[in-house]
């Protein structure tokens, strides 16, 4: 019991972490991604995966999620990126 304990209290803040990254991405699945949004831009995905979404040009988070090689570290990036240039389009 004592060595579980302590391995719930090591990875409590990597677990929820994790589940704050989910909410989120389930939040804003439908996010629009516009049209010629630019993926080269996007520090961390593969060149492997930013052909696929360049040449599949998914409508929105949701579709990007479906892509061969889209990984739940890659979706958070396009989200954070998406938010950005959401951010820098309004202000």
């Amino acid at each position: 019991i004592a060595a579980q304990l302590s391995c719930d209290a090591l990875y409590s803040n990597y677990i929820a972490r994790q589940k704050k990254d989910i909410e989120a991405v389930q939040r804003d699945e439908a996010l629009k991604i516009p049209q010629g949004f630019s993926y080269a831009d996007i520090d961390g995905l593969s060149s492997e995966l930013r052909g696929k979404l360049t040449d599949r040009q998914p409508e929105n988070l949701r579709q990007a999620q479906k892509v061969e090689g889209m990984t739940p570290a890659a979706t958070m990036l396009l989200l954070a990126k998406l938010r950005q240039f959401n951010r820098l389009k309004a202000g």
